[in-house]
């Protein structure tokens, strides 16, 4: 690596990661006091972790992980999953839209209600706080992230909007990607005492449970990064009138991809997602839970006409529904036949227990013809 992309790499992955780091404790915890106790120890004081189990930061890995959070005092705005392959070089950011709205797993959900934590099963990203209160944010959203990646992210980083705008801006395709200005600021940065004296200011804008110590261990693999092949991606899914409805077999997809990546060998190249998301062939049963006669049929003639197979229309179980329901045992489903529906949304259940179908639409009066 030669001596200018080397030092550029220093500069960018002590902004992008390492400056990211060694606040001790969930987010939002006092360095007054208790900052050494805790540096120490490596334990959280009142978090997630001991209501739940203890998300233990690892000695090293492979593939680090953060999940980078950004907030203004009321709800999340930004989110950035990084990872640092130290056997490749490779560097990616994956971004979650803040606008995100996922289903929990009955797996976490329940975990979540045996201890008394108050959050619904169907949740949105940006008003995570509201839940978890900013102590409790970073930790929150580590579950939540793994519980549908199926991932192991043990690394969070707390920032206020500002600071977070301050690291990152974002592409033409809205991933988020390091700014400008922050590189522009970070070419200052000449000798290891700078970077040294850098990181120490820095600590003090973010909330971290990344030990300093932990992040040293990767100094040895920064040389591997061409920082010209640093890759942004987003998170597979569809902006639906201003909520973010993922398709998780697709995330889990790319993220597997990104973990697996070879060295990559040109800039920003986007790493291929199978497209199976069609509905067409499978067995669709439609139930009208609106309570306006003929509707269920209506929708029964217009998905048959583009090719859907039905396998019934009927009243619905339940009635007074007012946003249309896709109900799918698979979250990589269904995602096409938003276009016939008024903003519905989408239930993956992991219980599935209708034999005959693979896709369970419930209309509501949203959708009255």
């Amino acid at each position: 690596m030669n001596k200018k992309a080397k030092k550029k790499f220093v500069r960018t992955f002590v902004r992008s990661f390492a400056v990211m780091a060694v606040m001790i404790g969930a987010a939002g915890i006092s360095y007054a006091g208790t900052k050494a106790y805790y540096h120490a120890t490596g334990k959280t004081p009142g978090g997630l972790g001991n209501k739940i189990e203890t998300l233990t930061p690892q000695e090293m890995e492979t593939a680090a992980k953060n999940v980078v959070i950004s907030e203004d005092g009321e709800k999340v705005t930004g989110i950035v999953v990084e990872v640092f392959n130290t056997s490749t070089g490779n560097l990616d950011y994956l971004t979650i839209p803040a606008e995100t709205r996922i289903t929990l797993s009955d797996a976490l959900y329940q975990k979540f209600v045996a201890k008394e934590i108050d959050i619904p099963q169907i949740v949105s990203f940006y008003d995570l706080e509201s839940y978890f209160g900013k102590d409790n944010l970073g930790e929150g959203m580590l579950y939540l992230i793994n519980d549908y990646l199926d991932s192991d992210i043990q690394y969070y980083t707390l920032m206020s909007d500002d600071t977070f705008r301050n690291h990152f801006d974002k592409d033409e395709e809205q991933s988020w990607k390091l700014s400008d200005s922050c590189k522009e600021e970070l070419e200052g940065l000449s000798s290891e005492e700078e970077i040294k004296e850098y990181i120490k200011e820095q600590y003090e804008n973010v909330t971290s449970n990344l030990y300093r110590v932990s992040k040293q261990q990767y100094a040895e693999y920064m040389e591997q990064i061409d920082l010209s092949l640093v890759h942004t991606h987003m998170l597979p899914g569809q902006d639906i009138t201003g909520e973010y409805q993922p398709n998780q077999e697709k995330a889990r997809q790319l993220w597997e991809q990104i973990l697996n990546a070879d060295t990559y060998v040109s800039a920003d190249e986007r790493l291929p997602i199978e497209d199976n998301s069609s509905s067409i062939g499978l067995r669709i049963r439609i139930q009208n839970g609106s309570g306006i006669t003929g509707l269920a049929a209506a929708f029964k003639t217009k998905l048959e006409t583009d090719g859907h197979t039905i396998v019934a229309a009927e009243n619905a179980p339940v009635s007074g529904v007012t946003t249309t329901e896709i109900h799918v045992k698979d979250s990589s489903v269904g995602r096409d036949l938003e276009t016939y529906f008024n903003s519905p949304v989408y239930v993956t259940e992991d219980n599935w227990t209708d034999a005959d179908s693979d896709i369970i639409i419930i209309l509501g009066t949203a959708d009255r013809q």
